[in-house]
């Protein structure tokens, strides 16, 4: 079930784990975020969003993945009906990482678990749950640039890029 895929997605996102930054030492300064603001994207913007991104991504990949179960198995059992090899084709029956991590798509889904990008003072970052609803842009562009939601899209372009097969492989299970 889901939690099935909450581990495949864990495991398949390990490296995202060893591959974040780690938090400032004790005796550096303060992390300072950028304001959660809509603005002019700005190379400052943009590393804050790369940042937080490897902080957030296993987060985002079990968010997604299980706001994507049934459309995974359900492609699964289509994919079953018609004798193809469930495994190899899932990945691309579903749209592989562009079409599930379209920003529109993640911004609802962020909004509705009320999901917010927190930049903490070590450096880090992390989802976490709000009472009000947090601000996602459904699309990035330069104009109108917000890093937090560029956060999101990175990590769930990042880890389904390299774990979709996985990812599908727990599906087929």
């Amino acid at each position: 079930g889901a939690w099935a895929l909450s581990i495949v997605c864990t495991l398949a996102n390990l490296q995202c784990h060893a591959q974040a930054p780690g938090p400032l030492s004790p005796r550096s300064d303060a992390h300072t975020w950028p304001a959660d603001d809509i603005a002019e994207e700005t190379p400052d913007l943009l590393l804050a969003g790369r940042r937080a991104a490897k902080f957030i991504a296993c987060s985002v990949c079990e968010e997604r993945v299980n706001s994507l179960v049934e459309a995974f198995r359900k492609n699964a059992e289509q994919l079953s009906a018609l004798g193809e090899d469930v495994e190899e084709m899932l990945p691309e029956k579903i749209g592989g990482a562009r079409q599930i991590c379209k920003m529109g798509d993640l911004a609802q889904l962020m909004r509705a678990q009320r999901l917010e990008v927190i930049g903490h003072a070590d450096g880090s970052a992390s989802l976490r749950k709000q009472r009000n609803l947090p601000v996602y842009v459904e699309k990035i562009n330069s104009s109108s640039f917000h890093y937090k939601s560029y956060a999101v899209q990175r990590a769930c372009a990042a880890v389904f890029r390299e774990g979709l097969d996985d990812i599908a492989g727990g599906v087929a299970a």
